[in-house]
């Protein structure tokens, strides 16, 4: 069968794009390896959309995370999915810290950002009680916000879908070759496709599928954390998500309410 577009990967990447190209006169299909789109890295990601300001600048990620903040507003009212926009707190447990705090809200201030403030301790405990008494100060970021990971996903193909890009699940793809056009036949374990361009939305397999395509200049180097979901008797112990203040090799151990109140406990990358 032959395509214009064929995406690679159904996380919430390859999803959202799809819906996306089914805006336009395109002949589009998505590949998904799982027997559901969304259960790669997605389903086990925080749901966290960040604020805007975390992104170091003069980076790809700075840039575009403040724009893509302000889209998920328009994509909950299309969509209808879990989404909260609860704020989020960079807590200092030292003074040595607090210049850390004052240097992510001169970042997202010159980035457009908008409500960042910093906090005293006594203002941190008045807001979330339930926080440390050794806490100095907190930047505060109103404009974070929590997502159901699962909701968007299924929200994003199921939309796409109705839109005419066709899914295929349960099909990994075994082998990519380009023929004397520059189009691509891919092999995959259910079908052949072939398709005039190839979108890599393959997550943690993404250099796996550029070697395939003969663009294999990059290698991912996976990182895991683990999450811990507490139970529903402490919902409402914090509102916003709390971070600590980030150091070169992790963003530390977070406290995250899910967008229905649920918290999880975990590091992140």
């Amino acid at each position: 069968m032959r395509y214009d577009v064929a995406i690679v990967g159904g996380g919430v990447i390859g999803c959202a794009i799809a819906r996306a190209l089914s805006r336009f006169h395109l002949k589009t299909i998505l590949l998904e390896k799982e027997c559901e789109v969304g259960f790669g890295t997605s389903k086990s990601n925080s749901g966290i959309i960040h604020a805007g300001h975390n992104g170091a600048t003069g980076t790809l990620k700075g840039e575009l995370e403040w724009a893509g903040n302000q889209m998920w507003d328009a994509l909950h009212d299309d969509l209808d999915f879990g989404f909260l926009r609860n704020g989020e707190l960079m807590v200092a447990m030292s003074p040595e810290e607090v210049p850390t705090l004052q240097h992510f809200l001169q970042q997202g201030t010159a980035r457009g950002v908008t409500g960042l403030e910093i906090w005293d301790g006594e203002r941190v405990r008045r807001e979330e009680p339930a926080l440390s008494d050794d806490i100095v100060a907190a930047l505060h970021a109103p404009t974070a916000g929590v997502v159901n990971p699962y909701e968007v996903c299924f929200s994003l193909i199921e939309n796409a879908s109705r839109n005419g890009v066709e899914l295929l699940l349960d099909c990994p793809v075994e082998a990519i070759k380009r023929d004397s056009d520059g189009e691509f036949d891919i092999r995959t374990r259910q079908q052949p496709v072939h398709a005039r361009f190839i979108v890599n939305a393959a997550g943690l397999f993404a250099d796996e599928i550029a070697r395939m395509a003969g663009a294999g200049t990059f290698q991912i180097r996976p990182r895991k954390g683990e999450e811990y979901l507490l139970d529903k008797r402490l919902r409402g112990m914090v509102k916003r998500t709390i971070f600590p203040c980030p150091t070169a090799q992790s963003k530390g151990i977070l406290v995250i309410p899910t967008y229905d109140g649920t918290l999880m406990i975990g590091p992140t990358a």
